[in-house]
């Protein structure tokens, strides 16, 4: 399989983006734009670039290839001489952003295996960002007061109050959900894999996301399988809608507009 990118940059006109009829407008391609004040805007960015990365497992079929794929999405504000749209700030709490992957398996001769799916690029944690925690205490009660350093240790312990541990844990879990992993079917039989983040990752690593993953077809080896091309499309969804974590703009219907696509041939 040769290296293969598609990328798709959108600049778009947003109409109830945290309600049951949110829409998109398509502004890419046009001359002169008028922005209405009213209105929000906003420019999406996303690529899917696809490369070779070996064989799954060479005592199985020769024909069993890991294809890798990186992605990239990124969000920004269009040059409007309007306000500025504060979507970070209107994204909800949980299930902020959802970065959807779909994978088209090519016919009934095929089946796909997704081996690894990982966030890039996510070190280190830009604590120091987090007013709200007292670091010296946080270090405190993660080891119970006790410092290498023996002289810190008994001031350590005296910051670790009972309120100290309770921000330290929020804080410790607030880093482990910021982003999570999930297999899905759709209901054509495809597969899917969700990388599902809150807008914590943006504070800490900005607006610019970066994942992976790798895809495995088995093949059946008979002279009489059928080789067909195999599709995968990266679909990203903002969540504004408080309290209503299916809901993500675009909607459904208009999720197609603002997806990168590959078609990949499976070789012999």
């Amino acid at each position: 399989m040769e290296i293969k990118v598609n990328k798709v940059f959108h600049e778009l006109e947003i109409s109830d983006f945290d309600t049951d009829n949110r829409s998109i407008r398509l502004l890419t391609g046009q001359g002169k734009k008028n922005y209405d004040p009213h209105k929000e805007y906003l420019n999406l960015y996303t690529s899917l670039m696809a490369s070779p990365s070996g064989l799954f497992c060479k005592d199985l079929k020769k024909k069993e290839a890991i294809h890798h794929f990186e992605w990239q999405f990124g969000v920004s504000a269009p040059s409007a001489v309007s306000p500025v749209f504060d979507w970070v700030g209107a994204l909800r709490e949980d299930r902020s952003i959802c970065i959807q992957v779909l994978v088209e398996t090519p016919g009934p001769d095929c089946e796909c295996i997704v081996t690894q799916a990982d966030m890039n690029g996510f070190r280190p944690f830009n604590t120091m960002k987090d007013e709200s925690t007292n670091y010296l205490s946080l270090a405190g009660s993660i080891i119970g007061g006790m410092s290498p350093i023996p002289m810190l240790s008994k001031a350590m312990g005296a910051l670790t109050s009972k309120a100290d541990k309770q921000d330290a844990t929020k804080y410790e879990n607030r880093i482990k959900n910021m982003f999570r992993l999930f297999r899905f079917l759709t209901d054509k039989g495809e597969q899917g894999i969700e990388y599902v983040l809150t807008k914590d990752v943006l504070s800490q690593w900005g607006t610019f996301l970066k994942g992976s993953f790798n895809v495995c077809f088995i093949r059946d080896a008979s002279e009489s399988a059928v080789l067909s091309p195999y599709r995968i499309k990266l679909l990203p969804k903002l969540g504004f809608k408080k309290n209503d974590h299916l809901c993500y703009l675009p909607s459904p219907d208009q999720a197609e507009a603002v997806k990168a696509e590959l078609v990949i041939e499976v070789k012999g």
